[in-house]
């Protein structure tokens, strides 16, 4: 009974050294995907640490952007994200100078290629307006790598 004892303490000493290491962000690879709700995006460019929850995501990014990609061209919403709806998929670009989280709340509404939202930048705490209406994309437009 003493073994047993002390090999399960020593397993729990050992994770509980372990477990900051565990807690680290994740560095997403450009092309990851996840999945919210059953709905599948994709996330490309510098991503410091991306959090799925049921209902939506964050996406922390250091002075850089993203575009999350939905191939499926579901609707997404985010208070400083610039939303564009073309022929074969939706997105969404986040872009900032700082470290910033973006709130992204996917629905699973399909969106129309003329619908747009005017997103903000988000810098050193200030925030700047959303843009005007966006331009119909042609035919022919292909998903950003």
């Amino acid at each position: 009974m003493k073994k047993f004892a002390l090999i399960t303490l020593a397993i729990v000493l050992a994770l509980s050294i372990a477990s900051p290491a565990l807690a680290t962000d994740l560095v997403l690879q450009s092309g990851s995907q996840i999945t919210v709700d059953d709905m599948t995006f994709t996330i490309n460019g510098s991503v410091d640490s991306i959090t799925v929850n049921a209902s939506d995501f964050t996406v922390t990014i250091t002075n850089s952007s993203a575009t999350i990609v939905s191939n499926d061209k579901y609707t997404l919403s985010s208070t400083y994200g610039v939303f564009d709806c073309y022929t074969g998929y939706s997105q969404m670009f986040l872009q900032n100078s700082g470290t910033v989280t973006h709130t992204v709340t996917p629905s699973s509404t399909v969106c129309n290629t003329t619908s747009y939202t005017g997103g903000g930048s988000n810098s050193g705490g200030t925030s700047s307006g959303g843009g005007g209406g966006g331009v119909s994309p042609t035919s022919g437009e292909t998903t950003p790598v």
